[in-house]
């Protein structure tokens, strides 16, 4: 945190897939504003070619959970809109389920996802 309102973060991600898709590490950095607005940047471990953004910005209104619109673009040009919403449950943890817009064309499946959350 580098005021109260302004935090900037990093770190890795590796998605597992059962089939289909091969693993993969992404190194990020993530920024984020008054927790109103936050973008991040992220570089594929083994091929820096792929790259992708996304910005976050959080619903206001809501105090039962963190409901966020997303949308981020790969380089290619490729984008994707969603909704995120979570859920702190105490201790560090956080519970959240995204959803993209393909969700809603019958691929809720392929389009959504499930996360367990632990903040250190």
């Amino acid at each position: 945190q580098l005021t109260d309102k302004l935090t900037v973060g990093g770190g890795f991600l590796q998605y597992n897939y059962d089939t289909g898709i091969e693993k993969m590490t992404e190194l990020y950095v993530k920024g984020s504003y008054a927790d109103t607005i936050s973008i991040g940047y992220y570089v594929d471990k083994d091929n820096s070619d792929n790259t992708y953004y996304d910005v976050a910005i959080k619903v206001p209104y809501i105090s039962v959970i963190d409901l966020h619109l997303n949308y981020g673009k790969f380089k290619n040009g490729e984008d994707h809109k969603g909704i995120t919403a979570s859920k702190n449950v105490g201790n560090n943890v956080v519970l959240s389920l995204m959803a993209m817009s393909m969700a809603r064309h019958g691929k809720f499946m392929d389009s959504a996802a499930l996360g367990i959350h632990y903040n250190f």
